[in-house]
């Protein structure tokens, strides 16, 4: 019981002291926060897992008392202060008692110790938030975004430190089409595929194709159409389609479904020049092999 009642605690934590200051800035509860909760839910797990000192935090079923447990963790780590996986835990302890400074001071410790671990970078960005310090936290957050975190996760965060650097995201609707894409499938295409099949349309920076800065979906039964691109399909704030002066054009069919290209798809591209404002027609007539 002592250990699911630690769990929610450090949940709990997580919530307080760092998803809980996304959720107020994106006003509502979307599929990309829900994502963060599950990740910083999955932290704590793992972190209670790989700790597993039932001497410092176990005992008793009833509820523990926090300020107990974090002296006797404080003194623990005295006398193992290369212990990573305890200055988290500790950090974490001081933000349930919102002593956000000795947060950031355990956290601190832990990164020091291991440089690239996801919980010190995780929520030590958040303590760099919440005391301040964004420059520290967009340090923090920018090592953690090249790592495995979920896609879902890595835009919010993306999201957080535009918002940290001042960045502001172009409002939806602010500008019109960007280029306009005259799309259609040969026929040698259209006879080896499905009508129903999903067809992307992805604008890419030349130079780093991934990830896409802008993508649409359509149905093959909908070519020929023509597809507008522009600032409102961008898929990560504060990187508008706008901001490039040339885009890689790409149109895919997915026999699977899947945004991820596969072999026996069917695409095409181009590479046009945003500034140009100008329709493109683009051919979908090369198979991947």
């Amino acid at each position: 019981m002592t250990l699911w009642v630690i769990l929610v605690v450090l949940l709990f934590a997580a919530l307080a002291f760092v998803v809980l200051p996304l959720y107020r800035s994106s006003g509502r509860l979307t599929l990309l926060l829900a994502g963060v909760i599950l990740f910083a839910a999955g932290l704590s797990a793992s972190l209670y897992h790989r700790i597993g000192h039932p001497g410092v935090l176990s005992g008793a079923s009833s509820m523990p008392d926090v300020n107990e447990r974090m002296t006797l963790l404080a003194e623990r780590l005295a006398d193992d202060p290369d212990d990573v996986d305890g200055w988290i835990m500790l950090g974490r302890s001081y933000q349930t008692m919102q002593q956000f400074g000795a947060a950031a001071s355990a956290f601190e410790k832990a990164l020091v110790l291991e440089p690239d671990n996801q919980n010190a970078l995780f929520f030590g960005g958040g303590a760099a938030a919440r005391l301040g310090d964004t420059t520290l936290a967009v340090e923090r957050w920018e090592i953690l975004l090249k790592m495995d975190a979920p896609p879902e996760v890595r835009e919010l965060m993306q999201q957080k430190i535009n918002e940290w650097r001042g960045v502001q995201p172009k409002v939806v609707g602010q500008r019109g089409s960007v280029v306009e894409v005259n799309l259609s499938v040969s026929a040698e295409a259209a006879a080896a595929l499905t009508s129903d099949a999903t067809v992307y349309v992805i604008a890419r920076d030349p130079s780093q194709p991934s990830p896409p800065i802008a993508v649409v979906r359509r149905r093959l039964s909908e070519l020929p159409v023509s597809v507008p691109l522009s600032d409102r399909d961008a898929m990560i704030p504060g990187r508008p389609l706008s901001g490039f002066s040339s885009v890689e054009i790409v149109a895919r069919v997915s026999v699977s479904g899947e945004p991820i290209a596969q072999s026996g798809d069917w695409s095409g591209s181009l590479i046009v020049g945003v500034d140009a404002m100008q329709a493109v027609d683009l051919v979908i007539d090369q198979q991947i092999p």
